[in-house]
């Protein structure tokens, strides 16, 4: 049993620590029976990807032949508005009618950046799972003053790029086209696509606090849905949109702390936690996470049941870390930060680079 475990604080519903090359993870929560999910929008069959079979289903389901089961219905639901409906199936035919190539997608489908910030779009590529090439992205010139940058510009069917848009201070305000371009070799011939995502350019005049929200996944995705939330002052508030950006306005200067709270994430079949982070505010500018922030999705399958007052110790261990174990010794009384009893803990392996903030030193 190994106890030499350097603990760095508890951020809301979690508490976070670390031992050798190991950053950890413990949730404080109540855990229900966990299905498994499709981990995208439109594979109802579950099998990966989004393709003709899975229309079928949802054309099953509006007509009422073969419903979906309750726990599909929020992937039958393309466009999120709430309702499976005829634009549902629009939306999941467009990527498949240019069969048998491929379509681009951008989201948000528009964002906002302040100058001299940064925002970034997820650029995805669908295909109708035969085309299996690699598409090779670009943007038509942009203005000066505006630079863009793909963390990878060859993207496969099923796969997403970041696109990352800096404007420069002395960039004009107003609403700026971007259009995003994808080609590939199809046979003898060269195969494009494209879409034109909008960038709104706001002045520099107030007090703003800006940065994004990933997944801790060793492939790190968005994370949209999440609610940051100034602790001093609650109105001041935002939710990260389809690519993890946030942005939030008439920020008070000084050290300012927020709550990240990722019970809020719109990503099915993933829980994430909440925690808070700190940022120190300059006044009339742009103020920028220099990190990302990091989500590690909470490995609720393996979360044990939790005793408050427990008359003897309760040891919590994961097989994701061999030799390790973290004794709650007796008498331990853990509720959530709305004060109800915590009934269940988990522990989450991190990558120390996909840990929520910077690791002590």
């Amino acid at each position: 049993m190994t106890r030499d475990v350097q603990s760095f604080g508890r951020r809301f519903d979690s508490l976070f620590g670390c031992r050798g090359g190991f950053v950890f993870l413990i949730w404080l929560g109540v855990v229900s029976e966990a299905s498994a999910l499709p981990q995208k929008l439109g594979d109802l069959d579950q099998d990966g990807q989004a393709t003709v079979l899975d229309i079928v289903r949802l054309v099953n389901h509006i007509n009422g032949t073969v419903p979906l089961s309750a726990d599909l219905l929020a992937f039958g639901d393309l466009n999120q508005d709430g309702s499976i409906n005829e634009q549902d199936v629009d939306l999941g035919l467009a990527p498949l009618v240019d069969f048998p190539y491929f379509a681009i997608r951008g989201a948000p489908p528009a964002g906002n950046v302040v100058q001299g910030d940064a925002v970034s779009f997820a650029v995805s590529i669908e295909g109708n799972g035969i085309f299996n090439g690699l598409v090779t992205l670009s943007l038509d010139a942009l203005p000066n003053g505006l630079s863009a940058k793909f963390d990878q510009q060859m993207v496969a069917p099923g796969g997403s790029a970041s696109l990352t848009l800096s404007a420069a201070s002395s960039l004009a305000p107003g609403a700026l086209t971007i259009n995003v371009r994808g080609a590939a070799s199809a046979g003898a011939g060269t195969i494009s696509r494209a879409i034109a995502l909008t960038l709104n350019v706001i002045p520099s005049n107030v007090t703003t606090v800006s940065g994004r929200v990933l997944s801790s996944d060793d492939i790190e995705q968005p994370v949209a849905g999440v609610t940051l939330i100034l602790l001093s002052n609650p109105a001041i508030n935002a939710v990260t949109d389809a690519a993890g950006n946030f942005l939030l306005f008439n920020v008070p200067t000084g050290r300012q702390v927020f709550k990240v709270d990722g019970s809020t994430a719109k990503i099915p079949g993933r829980v994430f936690p909440s925690l808070g982070e700190a940022i120190d505010v300059s006044a009339n500018a742009a103020n920028r996470f220099v990190f990302n922030i990091h989500l590690p999705a909470i490995d609720v399958e393996r979360a044990q049941s939790f005793q408050s007052s427990a008359p003897q110790d309760q040891m919590l261990s994961t097989p994701r870390i061999p030799d390790l174990e973290v004794m709650i010794p007796a008498g331990t009384e853990l509720r959530k930060p709305d004060g109800t009893l915590v009934t269940a803990v988990s522990m989450t392996p991190i990558m120390p680079d996909r840990a929520p903030g910077p690791l002590p030193a």
